[in-house]
């Protein structure tokens, strides 16, 4: 567990240029996406073959999403795991994909190889990913990475109840939030 921890630590404290956190300069973005939306706001990274959530804003009004801080989650069946691996080096995701076992959630999961890599080319082609109930039923996420030269550091995502959730303003939402931290953090992000 002191692994996990320092792991985590590290990554959420990566410095920019001006000295700030990741960590630092995503709060106060994720607290506005929450307000703005009523959905669950969070930011996570690709921790070996695992999504680690670094930080979530919610309420307790919410539909509880399943997902918690410092837990550890499959990659293929969740927004921030989809674009992490869509915009990663391509053979670090085949690392991955050879070692995960692409194990049903829901219905909905992705398990099959070629329609996940599939769905990680559209994710690239779109600029952000799209969860459908796949981690969960009933709910729908959309993330997008921020980048620095070029590859993911860290995803930032939405999560809502399905029948509320609109993904085309989300998306446009989190591509935003995730441009102003990579500038915050320095400005090596993807020359989107």
């Amino acid at each position: 567990m002191l692994r996990l921890g320092l792991r985590l630590f590290e990554l959420g404290t990566v410095a920019g240029q001006a000295g700030v956190t990741l960590l630092d300069v995503a709060g106060p973005y994720l607290v506005d996406l929450h307000g703005a939306f009523g959905c669950t706001a969070q930011l996570a990274v690709l921790d070996g073959d695992a999504v680690v959530y670094l930080l979530k804003i919610g309420s307790p009004r919410q539909r509880r999403l399943k997902t918690r801080v410092a837990g550890r989650f499959p990659p293929h069946c969740t927004g921030a795991g989809k674009a992490l691996l869509a915009f990663g080096a391509p053979e670090a995701v085949e690392g991955v994909l050879a070692r995960l076992p692409l194990a049903a959630r829901t219905r909905a999961t992705i398990t099959d190889r070629p329609r996940l890599l599939a769905d990680l080319r559209a994710t690239r082609r779109r600029g952000y990913a799209v969860d459908r109930g796949e981690f969960q039923d009933g709910m729908t996420g959309v993330a997008a990475p921020v980048r620095a030269s070029g590859r993911p550091l860290a995803a930032v995502t939405l999560a809502g109840p399905t029948e509320v959730f609109d993904v085309p303003r989300a998306a446009h939402a989190l591509r935003l939030v995730a441009q102003l931290i990579e500038g915050r953090l320095g400005g090596a992000g993807s020359g989107r």
